[in-house]
């Protein structure tokens, strides 16, 4: 081999592996963001629990069946999509119960459900599966929102890794993607798009 056939071989090794080393650390830093996210989701969703707690026509028992959802609830880690649906499906559940203990309350009058429906306007940012702490409603639907877009970019860096690293692959990234999904763009995209989203954020 040449001297110069030897310099471009070098060359090319040199930045075949530049190349590797900028997508890897575009990946660390993907997957640091997601880790992030999934920790200020967590922590907005134990609040949010603690909302179903205190809005409560009454004292919830231990061990009954809201109690146990509340608990589900604060609990969920979002590293799966189940869980993320699970989410949403827990939320309706505990609005679900929580009207019915409202309406069968004495105190319905003064102290209305603790559902999002009940907001003046009826306003299309909301949702059935809401509260009324709808600045905390937000925050979690933009992080979702987030962590799903995240999701799509992780899965494109990695493939692109794994294509050009055939003899080393790293673990394929799954994009998060559940049923409710529609729920959540059709909330961020009136969230964006309506000055009441203004007031909120606020």
């Amino acid at each position: 081999m040449s001297i110069g056939c030897t310099i471009i071989y070098y060359i090319l090794n040199f930045l075949k592996q530049k190349r590797k080393d900028l997508i890897s650390f575009e990946i660390k830093n993907l997957e640091a963001r997601m880790a992030s996210l999934r920790m200020i989701l967590k922590a907005k969703v134990k609040k949010k629990s603690q909302h179903f707690r205190t809005t409560a026509a009454g004292t919830i028992k231990q061990g009954d069946t809201v109690d146990l959802a509340i608990v589900e609830l604060a609990e969920l880690q979002f590293e799966t999509n189940e869980q993320f649906e699970k989410y949403f499906s827990i939320s309706k559940q505990l609005n679900t119960y929580l009207k019915i203990d409202h309406s069968k309350s004495a105190n319905t009058v003064s102290e209305p459900p603790p559902i999002a429906e009940t907001l003046p306007g009826n306003s299309p940012l909301t949702s059935d599966f809401m509260t009324t702490d709808v600045k905390n409603e937000f925050i979690i639907i933009k992080t979702i929102h987030e962590m799903i877009n995240l999701s799509l970019s992780l899965k494109a860096k990695i493939d692109h890794f794994n294509l050009t690293n055939l003899t080393q692959p790293l673990p394929e990234a799954k994009i998060i993607q559940f049923p409710s999904v529609m729920d959540v763009q059709k909330i961020f995209s009136s969230q964006e798009t309506s000055p009441e989203s203004e007031k909120i954020a606020a």
